[in-house]
């Protein structure tokens, strides 16, 4: 319930005027002089102030009854109960319809009226007139706690809305502004401006110390409020629309992958494997093992953990979090990197100039797309190399509008795929060619930090060299110059009508869509591919699938490009669709897809046949390690009997399970543990062959 006050004698206040809010509660001795400053400081114009008595208990309302029978410019809203400061300039708002500029500043002298003239020169700037301004806290106001928590405060809403780090609750509104405050009901005024996203200033003005009594904020009371602003924005901003439509392809992602994540029977592979073994050990010597440049276990004893060496840190980091070692566990953090590298690529699209509608495609192409859903899906870097190359293309879509930090997220973001992958950087080095290509004027300052963003990858590269050396080169293939041909095939899902959506789109996207856009994307898959064939064609092959991943991110976008440029909408849906209808029917192979190693089905093979005192022995590396995890994980009865290299057997054993790798790509393995059984007086009863597409087992039952 409220009352009002207003002089009898008052004439209708005439449009134009500017309408002052004033919350008032405990300030019956201020109140004179806020009038009294706010007639001088508005003497050039028309203005009135509204006294919003916020149940106060002191002789606040009979003061501000006092001011309005002297002068009509003064009105009086008494609150019968306490409802808060920013429900009372709600209502204050509320109650003043007529005026071209609304004021909201507090009753107790500390925010100055004198600033009043240069909030209001400023809202009404004619170039990129604002629709607030606030009057940025300056000065020495009030103890060293209050103004840290308060600007700490400040700061954390500026994150969320962008709103001036200096923003507090003495501003000028426009008529936007005022609406946008009264829908939105929020629990205060600079989070209601926040959220509404309207363009506004910030003025610096010095603060004034407490000129009578005590602030009515208790330390309490100002952590709640703030609590309850921070929550309320991060809720705003998670159920916007604006929110939804760059989120929704990492949804899609989120899901294609979990069905794959957790629809799949199998279990890790060899790669994936090293990636939890490695993982699970002590921080403190996984470092030290990349250092010194040996394994974590004996099976891993010359290969150190020193080529993924930032993963395997952060896999461990994940592992100590989750407080599970299941195999799961690392396809979950890789996916869910992928997921929100997906929206930040959405995200980054619609900052480089185009439609939202293309920003949505190239997401939703992205996340349906059969190799980003197979690698990122797996227990390795895959998921954080997307998320990283996507960051750096979001920083350069800032830099290129010049906003604050994007310049600084290129370099961070760029560093980031590097060290996620070494193949990421020539993505990386793509998005800052295309982006220098854009400004040429400003690139030397883009050259530079990209040249930055490379050496922590320089550095692992070199710190490699001396410990992994070129094990890897056996397993890159030789395209004979044919690289993008091969790329692309990938890209489709090794199916022939979504090669060819991919093809005609993909040309298409060339011509399509925003040149900024265009310019980006194609110097994001062209300049990695165009590194890749001469190297190739100089040194030596450099072709693996997933290692050009993070550059076919580009590909993606140049599709996207090509089905959602087009002004018609009717052609633009109609190719958007089949896009990623394509994309979706290539990736439901990856449910029937053969394992790529079958060390579980290995490991629950011996378990259901096992007797106690029955040696399990593994007679290479990779039976070493898929034996060693799953035996651990799952079938801990066993772990008793199991037997590694560089021990094979147990005396006189009753029966041995040897399983071993008769064949990797092709290529026969290690089978020394056959002598050594024969030389035991074992013979082999019954055999099983267990195919991957990547490492095929020979689980063998010897028995005397």
């Amino acid at each position: 319930m409220s009352t009002e006050v207003r002089a009898p004698e008052a004439a209708p206040v005439a449009t134009g005027t500017v309408a002052v809010v004033v919350p008032v509660y405990r300030n019956a001795a201020t109140l004179p002089a806020l009038v009294e400053r706010l007639g001088a400081a508005l003497a050039e114009q028309a203005w009135r102030v509204r006294l919003v008595v916020d149940g106060s208990p002191d002789d606040s309302a009979a003061v501000g009854a006092e001011l309005a029978a002297r002068d009509p410019r003064v009105a009086v809203t008494v609150l019968a109960q306490n409802v808060g400061q920013h429900r009372a300039l709600e209502r204050g708002l509320a109650d003043e319809p007529d005026a071209d500029a609304w004021v909201c500043l507090d009753a107790d002298l500390q925010d100055p009226p004198e600033a009043l003239p240069a909030l209001l020169d400023a809202l009404a700037g004619t170039v990129d007139r604002p629709d607030a301004v606030f009057a940025g806290r300056r000065g020495v106001y009030g103890t060293r706690g209050r103004r840290v928590t308060g600007a700490l405060h400040r700061r954390a809403v500026s994150a969320l809305t962008g709103l001036p780090p200096d923003a507090g609750a003495f501003l000028v509104l426009g008529p936007r502004a005022r609406e946008a405050v009264l829908d939105a009901r929020a629990p205060s005024l600079v989070a209601a401006i926040g959220a509404a996203r309207l363009p506004v200033r910030s003025v610096p003005v010095a603060r004034d110390a407490r000129a009578e009594g005590a602030s009515a904020w208790t330390g309490a009371a100002r952590l709640r409020l703030s609590l309850r602003s921070l929550g309320w924005l991060v809720a705003r901003r998670a159920t916007s629309s604006s929110w939804v439509w760059w989120a929704g392809p990492a949804v899609l992602a989120l899901v294609l992958g979990s069905v794959i994540v957790f629809g799949r029977a199998h279990g890790l592979w060899y790669d994936e494997l090293y990636s939890m073994e490695v993982a699970r050990r002590p921080l403190s010597e996984i470092l030290r093992a990349a250092w010194e440049g040996h394994g974590t276990t004996w099976s891993l004893r010359d290969i150190p953990p020193s080529y993924n060496l930032p993963w395997y840190v952060l896999a461990h980091l994940w592992l100590w979090l989750v407080g599970s070692e299941a195999d799961p566990v690392l396809r979950v953090l890789s996916l869910l990197a992928g997921a929100v590298g997906v929206a930040v690529l959405t995200r980054a699209v619609a900052r480089l100039g185009g439609p939202r509608r293309i920003a949505v495609v190239a997401g939703l192409a992205v996340a349906a797309n059969p190799l980003v859903l197979a690698w990122i899906t797996e227990a390795r870097p895959y998921g954080v190399a997307v998320l990283a190359v996507a960051g750096t293309a979001l920083g350069l879509a800032r830099w290129l509008d010049r906003c604050r930090g994007g310049l600084l997220l290129v370099g961070l973001a760029g560093a980031g795929a590097g060290l996620a992958h070494w193949f990421a950087l020539l993505a990386v080095a793509g998005i800052v060619a295309g982006g220098a290509a854009l400004a040429p004027r400003r690139s030397p300052a883009l050259l530079v930090v990209g040249a930055l963003a490379a050496l922590p990858t320089a550095a692992m590269v070199e710190l490699n060299r001396s410990t992994v050396g070129d094990r890897n080169a056996a397993l890159l293939y030789d395209t004979e110059l044919r690289l993008p041909l091969f790329a692309a095939w990938q890209w489709s899902g090794t199916d022939y009508g979504t090669a060819l959506v991919v093809a005609v789109l993909g040309l298409l996207g060339i011509v399509r869509g925003a040149r900024r856009l265009r310019v980006v994307a194609l110097a994001w898959v062209g300049v990695p591919v165009a590194l890749l064939l001469a190297v190739e064609h100089w040194v030596r092959p450099v072709y693996e699938p997933r290692y050009v991943l993070a550059a076919l991110l580009g590909l993606g976008v140049l599709t996207a490009c090509g089905a959602a440029g087009w002004s018609s909408r009717r052609v633009a849906v109609v190719l958007s669709v089949v896009l990623v209808a394509a994309s979706l029917a290539a990736s439901t192979t990856l449910l029937r897809v053969t394992p790529r190693e079958r060390a579980d089905d290995a490991a629950a093979l011996i378990a259901a046949a096992h007797r106690p005192g029955d040696a399990v022995v593994a007679g290479d590396r990779q039976s070493a390690l898929g034996l060693e995890h799953h035996v651990r994980t799952r079938h801990p009865q066993i772990a008793p009997d199991l037997r590694v290299p560089p021990v094979l057997a147990v005396p006189d054993p009753p029966v041995v399970w040897y399983v071993r790798v008769p064949i990797i790509r092709g290529e026969t393995g290690p089978v020394d543990g056959d002598e050594l059984l024969v030389r035991a007086g074992l013979r082999v009863q019954e055999q099983w062959f267990l195919r991957g597409t990547w490492t095929s087992l020979m689980v063998q039952r010897w028995v005397r």
